[in-house]
């Protein structure tokens, strides 16, 4: 007869083992461990033969059982009375000899701990041992009575072998704690030890339920993931939203918050949402679940991603440079690995991002340049590898911006062409890859900037039409991709600008429709998008700012407006993003813009100082960031122009200062930015402008002789930038101006005459650019006034009569421009002017009416703009000194009261009411 057993290395098996339950009870114990340990053998139960703990196990169920056996015997009354009464007896002497080894144990145990004699010790371990046989052979004695029973009650029997059964598998316990309150049953604390039972049990049970419950959760983080992975397509095709993807990600890292990438994924999604410090947050979490160094590495460039966004550029350093030594090492570890130099390739080129972004021209510089070459020697030694070549690319493009930057532009667009080659070899080579396309496209833009900035706004055009033809196309190929339709709208941006350019305005203004329409539509499919709702916000700018060139400022003013409105909103919804809060900035000086041509400057410097107050928070905040200093410095000179535009010459100067300052700052701590240095040029311009109203000539030609210096240095160390050249231009305008002030004719005319050259070589140059040709008739007019002051009447009627040819033909190509328009109407006033001069009344007073005429249009036209009123007042005043005019002094005074009870006259021309007046009365 045996019964089944479950050990520890067959339990939930269901194995059943037969083994004899009853060991002679003539036995001694080293004997009885024999015994056991060939039983056990036999049995084919090796757990309980290897150990004296398995041993202790047996002997624990032996007791258990046997306690048992007793109890049910006299609850059933199995056992006959002499049987009943030898197991009162054994258990009666099994009570006596637990007692005897408890105290026995414990007299050792203190025995021992107080270090006493060894004498006692082996006595003491040798009664100890002698308890423990006895205690041994009477349990063995009990199971032998029960074992009588068994053999002639079969009911007792079935019932004691699954007794057996389940104590058996219950000593079996892996869980010493279970065992302990096992012994302690044994021993006779039956209540305490099942309440400690039951608590150990339900720790256990819970245990199992949360194994039971992670691997389920591991299983759905996996489902999760690859749905998560799924959406991210729709988002890519518009048919999710950021916020879709973001709580699927979300949901992936509760399930699973060890998977390192779904942090990674958890990030980017917060990150456009505009989510920076859930993003920070994520961007933490996979650091911390990095599961080797390049994990650590892909962590740190995260992090540095959401640093640059929130302003922090020097955190954001520290986390590039982190990524990057990382990866320098792996790479260093493993030279043969082409995947681990390309990581050190693409560390370089966020390092120098930053750097940029920091003003650091020359590290940005050093930077791409030792990525470019790694780049490069990886291609070499694989050729077929396009993903190579393209690295190649995009380290030529990098390199290309920082040339940009450093006024490099001969270089610079050797870079882009360079990448633009390699972009459309590949495209070639794989004409049905929709990324290959797109690069090309992007390389056309990029050929595109350097080329406007050139002066070639022919071939910048011709670059940004054959981007925007591929990007349509790739739209058109594939409709639901939301980077695509993105793609379309930046290409109708850059197109739109070059149409500016060109003096294009209609055109101009239908390119930034259609791109912000298209770019409404992707922030209605993904609202939760921060990126998305900003491209509206930057396209309103946009538009708003064609508004302004073509004179609509009523339709300017409101575009500006709903910009700031959602880049406000942008802002409150994320607080810790640099970005935003510049954004806001962008759209208050935007606004300012606006409110000056209108005629509202108290509106205007509200505007002015409030984006002056952000912008000075976003520098202190990131002082090592160049382009918030130099934020702070232009708001500085919109502020000052509208300090000068109100009659507040001292503080306009205070202002036009400190931007000074910062611009000087700015460059010496970056001499290779051409844009730093060009800053300074603006400032000293700003400054001298101020000078010259405040009556400081002496102050004021220095200031412009020190800003003409400068750019005469960086025409000439940029000789191919039109832009260069033609602030060397303006520069000699400047100079020109303070010289006739300062009664210095000749040189006036030579500053004059030497910009009408420099203008006229860069409109031949680029004979479709209207700027170009309007810088001809301005100059051409500033001769012409030096050739009045001089006498040079008939000069001067020549040079004025060009200047109005000139930009009577750009109105004509721009009818839609109210500045081009109004242009026309300077040009007949300053012609009017010469022929008053010269004795032609008729003439004049022809050339006024017409100047007249077209103001009264555009002034009809744009009702709020207080220059276009300001311009119809100038011409009535000019009409009513010529005898014969149709217009009377009355008239004058009766417009100009007019524009001084709407509140569009500005400070400085409040005294030409009176004289209006004055002569009024004379005239009656």
């Amino acid at each position: 007869m045996g019964v089944s057993v479950v050990t520890g290395a067959n339990r939930g098996i269901g194995l059943d083992l037969e083994y004899p339950l009853v060991a002679p009870a003539s036995l001694g114990m080293s004997l009885l461990r024999v015994w056991l340990a060939t039983v056990w053998l036999v049995a084919g139960v090796a757990a309980f033969a290897q150990t004296d703990l398995d041993i202790d196990r047996r002997l624990l169920a032996d007791r258990l059982v046997a306690d048992r056996a007793q109890a049910l015997a006299a609850q059933q009354k199995r056992a006959d009375e002499r049987q009943q009464a030898l197991f009162e007896e054994l258990a009666l002497k099994d009570k006596a000899l637990r007692d005897a080894q408890r105290r026995s144990a414990d007299a050792f145990a203190q025995l021992q701990a107080a270090r006493g004699d060894q004498a006692a010790l082996d006595r003491m371990r040798k009664d100890l041992a002698d308890t423990t046989e006895r205690l041994t052979a009477n349990t063995q004695e009990r199971l032998r009575l029960a074992r009588e029973i068994e053999l002639r009650d079969r009911s007792y029997q079935v019932e004691m072998a699954e007794y057996r059964r389940l104590i058996t598998g219950a000593v079996a316990t892996p869980n010493p704690q279970r065992l302990t309150a096992l012994q302690r049953f044994a021993d006779g604390e039956r209540a305490q030890a099942f309440d400690a039972l039951e608590e150990i049990d339900r720790v256990s049970r819970e245990a199992r339920r949360k194994a039971a419950q992670r691997v389920a959760d591991l299983e759905s983080a996996k489902e999760t993931r690859e749905r998560a992975a799924l959406a991210m397509q729709m988002k890519d095709r518009g048919e999710k939203d950021t916020r879709a993807v973001r709580a699927l990600w979300a949901e992936a890292v509760e399930l699973d918050p060890d998977d390192f990438w779904s942090w990674v994924e958890l990030k980017r999604a917060a990150f456009e949402a505009g989510d920076l410090p859930g993003a920070q947050a994520a961007a933490g979490s996979a650091a911390k679940h990095a599961a080797n160094d390049r994990d650590r590495s892909v962590a740190s460039n995260e992090l540095g991603d959401v640093q640059v966004a929130a302003g922090d550029l020097k955190g954001a350093r520290q986390s590039f440079e982190e990524s990057h030594q990382v990866l320098k090492r792996l790479a260093a570890a493993n030279p043969s690995s082409a995947e681990a130099q390309r990581d050190v390739s693409v560390s370089l080129n966020k390092l120098g991002d930053v750097q940029v972004a920091a003003g650091d021209l020359k590290g940005a510089r050093q930077s791409f340049e030792e990525s470019l070459q790694m780049s490069q020697r990886l291609a070499a030694a694989n050729p077929s590898s396009a993903a190579a070549q393209r690295d190649v690319s995009v380290s030529l493009e990098r390199l290309g911006d920082v040339q940009v930057a450093a006024g490099d532009l001969k270089g610079a667009r050797q870079s882009f062409e360079e990448s633009l080659q390699m972009r459309q070899r590949l495209a070639a080579a794989n004409p049905s890859s929709a990324a290959a396309q797109r690069d090309v496209s992007v390389s056309l833009n990029k050929l595109g900037d350097v080329q406007v900035a050139a002066g070639d706004l022919k071939g910048a055009r011709q670059s940004f039409e054959e981007s925007l033809q591929m990007r349509q196309r790739l739209a058109a190929a594939n409709p639901s991709s939301a980077e695509a339709q993105r793609d379309v709208s930046v290409s109708l941006n850059e197109l739109g600008d070059v149409q500016v350019a060109a003096g294009d305005l209609k055109g101009a203004r239908q390119s930034f429709e259609e791109s912000h329409q298209v770019l409404k539509r992707l922030a209605a499919a993904n609202p939760s998008s921060a990126e998305a709702q900003r491209d509206v916000s930057v396209s309103l700018n946009k538009l708003g700012d064609v508004q302004v060139a073509a004179g609509d400022l009523k339709g300017a003013r409101q575009s500006f407006e709903e910009s700031l409105q959602m880049s406000q909103r942008l802002a409150a919804a994320n607080p810790s993003s640099a970005e935003a809060q510049r954004d806001v900035s962008v759209s208050l000086n935007k606004l300012g813009d606006v409110q000056v041509a209108a005629g509202d400057l108290k509106g205007a410097r509200q505007s002015f100082e409030e984006s002056l107050q952000m912008r000075q928070r976003l520098a202190a905040a990131n002082p090592s960031s160049a382009e918030a200093q130099r934020d702070v410095s232009v708001s500085l000179n919109k502020l000052g122009d509208v300090q000068v535009a109100a009659g507040d010459l001292k503080g306009a100067r205070q202002s036009f200062e400190e931007s000074l300052q910062m611009s000087q700052r700015l460059a010496a701590a970056n001499p290779s930015s051409a844009a730093a240095q060009r800053d300074v040029s603006v400032s000293l311009e700003r400054l001298g402008d101020v000078q010259v109203a405040a009556g400081d000539l002496k102050g004021a030609r220095q200031s412009f002789e020190e800003s003409h210096q400068v750019l005469k240095r960086l025409a000439a160390a940029n000789p191919s930038s039109a832009e260069a050249q033609r602030d060397v231009s303006v520069s000699l305008n400047k100079l020109g101006d303070v010289q006739v002030a300062a009664g210095d004719l000749k040189g006036a005319r030579q500053s004059f005459e030497e910009s009408l050259q420099m203008s006229q070589r860069l409109a031949a140059a680029n004979p479709s650019s209207a700027a170009a040709q309007r810088d001809v008739s301005v100059s051409l007019e500033r001769l012409g006034d030096v050739q009045v002051a001089a006498g040079d009447l008939k000069g001067a009627r020549q040079s004025f009569e060009e200047s109005h040819q000139v930009l009577k033909r750009l109105a004509a190509a721009n009818p839609s421009s109210a500045e081009a328009q109004r242009d026309v109407s300077v040009s007949l006033e300053r012609l009017g002017d010469v022929q008053v001069a010269a004795g032609d009344l008729k003439g004049a007073r022809q050339s006024f009416e017409e100047s007249l005429q077209m103001r009264q249009r555009l002034a009809a036209a744009n009702p709020s703009s207080a220059e276009a009123q300001r311009d119809v007042a100038v011409s009535m005043w000019r009409l009513a000194g010529i005898v014969g005019a149709s217009v009377r002094w009355a008239d004058v005074a009766a417009f100009w009261r007019r524009l001084a009870d709407r509140g569009l006259l500005p400070p400085r021309d409040a005294g030409f009411v009176a004289e209006a007046e004055r002569r009024a009365a004379a005239q009656r």
